[in-house]
Protein backbone atom coordinates (compact mmCIF):
# COMPACT_ATOMS: atom_id res chain seq x y z
CA UNK A 1 0.00 0.00 0.00
CA UNK A 2 1.36 3.13 -0.62
CA UNK A 3 1.96 5.81 1.92
CA UNK A 4 -0.28 8.51 2.66
CA UNK A 5 1.01 12.28 2.46
CA UNK A 6 0.67 14.55 4.60
CA UNK A 7 1.04 18.10 2.47
CA UNK A 8 0.22 19.93 5.52
CA UNK A 9 3.33 18.57 7.18
CA UNK A 10 6.00 18.38 4.64
CA UNK A 11 8.29 19.69 6.92
CA UNK A 12 8.43 16.64 8.74
CA UNK A 13 8.64 14.44 5.57
CA UNK A 14 12.05 13.41 3.95
CA UNK A 15 10.68 13.34 0.89
CA UNK A 16 7.82 13.92 -1.44
CA UNK A 17 6.78 10.44 -3.67
CA UNK A 18 4.17 11.70 -5.98
CA UNK A 19 1.53 8.96 -7.73
CA UNK A 20 -0.39 9.05 -10.60
CA UNK A 21 -3.61 10.57 -9.73
CA UNK A 22 -6.64 7.28 -8.40
CA UNK A 23 -9.01 9.97 -9.68
CA UNK A 24 -7.65 9.42 -13.41
CA UNK A 25 -7.28 5.95 -13.25
CA UNK A 26 -10.93 5.91 -11.41
CA UNK A 27 -12.87 7.90 -14.44
CA UNK A 28 -10.96 5.42 -17.27
CA UNK A 29 -12.35 3.15 -15.42
CA UNK A 30 -15.96 4.73 -15.49
CA UNK A 31 -15.55 5.64 -18.87
CA UNK A 32 -14.93 1.76 -20.04
CA UNK A 33 -17.62 0.49 -17.73
CA UNK A 34 -20.00 2.99 -19.59
CA UNK A 35 -18.84 2.11 -23.30
CA UNK A 36 -19.38 -1.35 -22.36
CA UNK A 37 -23.00 -0.32 -21.40
CA UNK A 38 -23.71 1.50 -24.78
CA UNK A 39 -22.42 -1.52 -26.56
CA UNK A 40 -24.87 -3.87 -24.73
CA UNK A 41 -27.54 -1.37 -25.32
CA UNK A 42 -26.94 -1.13 -28.91
CA UNK A 43 -26.69 -4.82 -29.16
CA UNK A 44 -30.25 -5.13 -27.29
CA UNK A 45 -32.18 -2.73 -29.61
CA UNK A 46 -30.63 -4.79 -32.74
CA UNK A 47 -27.94 -2.20 -33.80
CA UNK A 48 -25.51 -4.55 -34.28
CA UNK A 49 -22.49 -2.56 -36.61
CA UNK A 50 -22.83 0.59 -34.25
CA UNK A 51 -22.56 -2.11 -31.23
CA UNK A 52 -19.43 -3.12 -32.52
CA UNK A 53 -17.88 -0.22 -33.14
CA UNK A 54 -18.48 1.11 -29.69
CA UNK A 55 -17.06 -2.66 -28.08
CA UNK A 56 -14.23 -2.23 -30.23
CA UNK A 57 -13.80 1.63 -29.55
CA UNK A 58 -13.74 0.44 -25.68
CA UNK A 59 -11.64 -2.75 -26.04
CA UNK A 60 -8.48 0.26 -26.87
CA UNK A 61 -8.40 1.44 -23.60
CA UNK A 62 -8.34 -1.94 -21.94
CA UNK A 63 -4.88 -1.84 -22.62
CA UNK A 64 -4.40 1.81 -21.48
CA UNK A 65 -6.14 1.44 -18.12
CA UNK A 66 -4.13 -1.89 -17.32
CA UNK A 67 -1.14 0.08 -17.99
CA UNK A 68 -2.58 2.62 -15.25
CA UNK A 69 -3.15 0.11 -13.30
CA UNK A 70 0.30 -1.22 -13.39
CA UNK A 71 1.53 1.81 -11.94
CA UNK A 72 -0.78 2.61 -9.66
CA UNK A 73 1.85 2.00 -6.47
CA UNK A 74 4.77 3.33 -8.21
CA UNK A 75 6.57 6.32 -7.94
CA UNK A 76 6.01 9.07 -10.91
CA UNK A 77 8.15 11.60 -9.05
CA UNK A 78 10.35 11.89 -5.70
CA UNK A 79 11.53 15.02 -4.69
CA UNK A 80 14.00 15.38 -1.85
CA UNK A 81 16.61 16.96 -0.77
CA UNK A 82 19.19 15.70 -3.06
CA UNK A 83 16.55 17.19 -6.16
CA UNK A 84 13.61 15.94 -8.30
CA UNK A 85 13.72 12.73 -10.13
CA UNK A 86 10.63 11.83 -12.54
CA UNK A 87 10.21 8.18 -12.71
CA UNK A 88 13.36 5.84 -13.50
CA UNK A 89 15.01 8.85 -14.77
CA UNK A 90 18.67 9.95 -13.00
CA UNK A 91 17.89 12.55 -10.19
CA UNK A 92 18.18 16.20 -11.29
CA UNK A 93 20.19 18.16 -7.95
CA UNK A 94 19.08 21.02 -7.13
CA UNK A 95 21.77 23.06 -8.20
CA UNK A 96 20.91 21.70 -12.07
CA UNK A 97 17.21 23.27 -11.53
CA UNK A 98 15.86 26.85 -11.94
CA UNK A 99 12.39 28.61 -12.20
CA UNK A 100 10.05 25.99 -10.36
CA UNK A 101 7.03 27.33 -10.91
CA UNK A 102 3.19 26.75 -11.78
CA UNK A 103 2.29 27.60 -15.05
CA UNK A 104 -1.50 28.57 -16.42
CA UNK A 105 -2.39 26.55 -19.76
CA UNK A 106 -5.55 27.73 -21.34
CA UNK A 107 -7.22 24.84 -22.71
CA UNK A 108 -9.97 25.92 -24.55
CA UNK A 109 -9.46 29.29 -26.07
CA UNK A 110 -13.09 29.71 -27.04
CA UNK A 111 -14.17 31.17 -23.80
CA UNK A 112 -11.12 31.07 -21.88
CA UNK A 113 -12.19 29.72 -19.19
CA UNK A 114 -11.19 26.25 -19.45
CA UNK A 115 -7.68 26.17 -18.09
CA UNK A 116 -5.31 23.98 -15.74
CA UNK A 117 -2.75 24.47 -13.65
CA UNK A 118 0.95 22.57 -14.57
CA UNK A 119 3.66 22.01 -12.16
CA UNK A 120 7.27 23.46 -14.41
CA UNK A 121 11.06 23.46 -13.67
CA UNK A 122 14.22 23.96 -16.16
CA UNK A 123 16.20 21.19 -16.27
CA UNK A 124 20.12 22.76 -16.83
CA UNK A 125 21.79 18.87 -17.38
CA UNK A 126 19.10 18.82 -20.21
CA UNK A 127 17.91 22.49 -21.20
CA UNK A 128 15.08 21.47 -20.99
CA UNK A 129 11.59 22.56 -19.61
CA UNK A 130 9.39 19.80 -17.44
CA UNK A 131 6.12 20.28 -17.63
CA UNK A 132 3.08 18.27 -15.32
CA UNK A 133 -0.23 18.39 -15.20
CA UNK A 134 -2.26 18.53 -12.15
CA UNK A 135 -4.38 16.31 -13.71
CA UNK A 136 -1.68 13.51 -13.65
CA UNK A 137 -0.61 13.64 -9.91
CA UNK A 138 -2.36 12.61 -6.40
CA UNK A 139 -0.83 15.91 -5.53
CA UNK A 140 -1.34 19.74 -7.00
CA UNK A 141 0.92 21.80 -8.34
CA UNK A 142 0.55 23.82 -5.72
CA UNK A 143 1.74 21.16 -3.18
CA UNK A 144 4.30 20.41 -5.84
CA UNK A 145 5.81 24.08 -5.56
CA UNK A 146 5.77 24.00 -2.01
CA UNK A 147 7.69 20.90 -1.47
CA UNK A 148 10.31 21.95 -3.86
CA UNK A 149 10.69 24.96 -1.75
CA UNK A 150 11.50 23.00 1.26
CA UNK A 151 13.66 20.34 -0.48
CA UNK A 152 15.44 23.20 -1.78
CA UNK A 153 16.02 24.79 1.55
CA UNK A 154 17.25 22.00 2.92
CA UNK A 155 19.82 20.95 -0.21
CA UNK A 156 20.51 24.90 0.89
CA UNK A 157 21.54 24.19 4.20
CA UNK A 158 23.38 21.05 3.60
CA UNK A 159 26.02 23.23 0.88
CA UNK A 160 26.23 25.67 3.81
Amino acid sequence: MRPIIDPDNLLHSEETRVYISRGTIGFRIFMLVLAFGFSLYLFCVKEYFSALIVFAFSCSFIKEIKKLASEWEVVQMRINSQGIQIKNEPIVTWDKIENERIVTVVLDTSDGHSYQHDFAFYDANNHTTMQFSENEFNLSSQELLTSTKIHRQRFNNKKN
